[in-house]
């Protein structure tokens, strides 16, 4: 092992990479140092960065964002991991001094214990405290959050405790002023490109969070009814002037439509859907490439489109898919560039195209996979970047990356590259890295990001940089620099993290906090 400090107040695991942070005792001082298994010395390193000035720092916490927090008889602080400069963020509350540890619940907010046997709970948004329990006057240590229970060590009885974060108990326990402190993000989430999202929360307000500087400007633009049970809730130009709209279903088959005009989403009802029939498939699309976006969707194997006026939906019969199959990867696409999205399904091995004419679909066999095989991160990518849409899978048994390529009239079938089979890829994504307007394929494996960048012919494999491996709430793919290169946007719990692309690796950084409190419903990206 690597040659350590002799007392160490506390230590924290950075989730963004292999390092272990701690916080070094000598005397009257403490210092910042990290330690990092190193796989070519065949050791341990470790490393002092600097000092920390403060008075007793005791406690050290990493957030799910990669931010690093300490804390001492005077409050909590915010630590640069690079200098061991501290910023100071709060005092504790009620007068109260010794920090005892820190932890942090899924949403962001911190859990502080203190030597005087209070547990309290920081809202970084609103700059608040919250009591859990108050002057137990038990010295409580080693927090541990699970859900809504939050386990301590008492030094004073040698006893571990267990701490209800949610419910009121006799236990001189205290309810938060938000019951509901860790499942807060249930959102449904629709990743459809663009710039910017769009959230509303339980209450039914829309919120717009627009990328400015290295952060996300955050205003209220409007309110849906939260008693209605909104189906379909996507992003969509209706009225092509190039802003992104809210469109929505009830379930009495009534299309509403957020109208954004530049600072609010304007309520309009659009059109009218049968409310009798189960819809499927129902997606945004330009079918007439016209310049608004229409929506689409399939009821017993018939497509109908409503197609957007600028002011309201019409529906239209466009065409039908056997109902006596069953259909895989109904995705939208333009797959001969002409400017009017088509629709692409598999079904058994054979790829269908239903071709847009401008006015009707036309059902094309442009292709065939393999039925015998399990394919895995079917997509629609752009990889030659001819302006045509393509289709890229992933064989589970082999790891061999396949392109249906588009010529216009058909797909053709080829093996374009291959990642390890024996690896769990997650959060595979679409996302052109380098801005040459071809798509490539970006994925993580745990906390190793991979790209398989296209050169027109084929992928090559190249390693992108390391990210927390812990699941994200929402995962996609926006531009939000302006520079051509496409960035990976993530949010966890109530922080947004963006990965910026300069080409060759991608780099974490925070952006943002949302709320706690609300139960966001929908969250929209594009």
């Amino acid at each position: 092992l690597a040659r350590l400090p002799t007392v160490m107040w506390d230590i924290a695991s950075d989730p963004f990479s292999e390092w272990l942070y701690v916080i070094e005792h000598n005397s009257s001082t403490e210092r910042l140092g990290r330690l990092m298994l190193d796989p070519i010395a065949g050791g341990f390193q470790y490393e002092t960065i600097g000092t920390l000035q403060g008075d007793t720092i005791n406690a050290l916490e990493f957030r799910n964002d990669g931010r690093l927090f300490a804390a001492d008889a005077n409050g909590i602080y915010l630590v640069d991991q690079a200098t061991a400069q501290m910023q100071r963020i709060s005092a504790f509350p009620n007068g109260e001094r010794s920090a005892g540890d820190l932890a942090f619940n899924k949403a962001g907010s911190l859990i502080a214990s203190t030597l005087e046997g209070s547990v309290y709970r920081y809202d970084f948004v609103n700059q608040v405290w919250s009591t859990i329990m108050s002057n137990t006057r038990d010295d409580l240590f080693g927090l541990v959050l699970e859900h809504d229970l939050l386990y301590a060590f008492s030094s004073d009885n040698e006893q571990m405790l267990e701490i209800s974060t949610s419910l009121r108990k006799v236990e001189q326990i205290k309810q938060l002023s938000h019951p509901q402190l860790d499942d807060i993000f249930g959102a449904t989430v629709i990743s459809i490109g663009g710039k910017g999202f769009t959230a509303r929360d339980g209450l039914g307000k829309w919120l717009t969070m627009t990328p400015q500087q290295g952060t996300f400007d955050r205003s209220e633009v409007g309110t849906w009814s939260s008693n209605v049970a909104w189906q379909d809730v996507m992003h969509a130009d209706v009225d092509g002037d190039g802003t992104p709209d809210v469109v929505g279903r009830t379930p009495q088959g009534a299309w509403w439509v957020g109208r954004a005009n530049g600072h609010a989403l304007v309520n309009e009802a659009w059109g009218q859907w049968g409310s009798r029939v189960t819809w499927v498939d129902v997606q945004v699309a330009d079918v007439n490439g016209d310049g608004r976006d229409d929506v689409i969707g399939r009821a017993n194997g018939t497509w109908w489109v409503a197609v957007s006026t600028g002011s309201q939906f019409v529906n239209q019969k466009w065409g039908a898919w056997s109902p006596r199959v069953s259909w895989y990867h109904t995705m939208v696409a333009d797959v001969d560039g002409d400017g009017r999205d088509d629709v692409i399904g598999r079904t058994g091995g054979a790829w269908w195209v239903a071709k847009s004419t401008g006015n009707e679909f036309v059902n094309q066999l442009w292709g065939r996979w393999s039925p015998n095989v399990n394919w895995l991160d079917i997509n629609v990518a752009d990889v030659d970047g001819d302006g045509r849409s393509d289709i890229v899978g992933r064989v589970a048994t082999s790891g061999e990356w396949w392109v249906a390529r588009s010529n216009g009239i058909e797909f053709v079938t080829q093996r374009w590259g291959r990642w390890s089979s024996r690896l769990d890829w997650q959060d595979v994504r679409i996302m052109d890295v380098n801005g040459d307007g071809r798509d490539d394929i970006v994925g993580r494996t745990d906390k190793s990001w991979w790209t398989a960048s296209s050169n027109g012919i084929g992928f090559t494999n190249h390693l992108l940089g390391v990210w927390a491996g812990n699941p994200f709430d929402l995962l996609t793919v926006q531009d939000v620099t302006g520079d051509g290169r496409d960035d990976l946007i993530a949010r966890v719990g109530a922080s947004w993290i963006v990965g910026k692309t300069n080409g060759e690796s991608i780099k974490f950084q925070f952006w943002n906090l949302w709320a706690d409190s609300p139960q966001w419903t929908h969250v929209l990206a594009g």
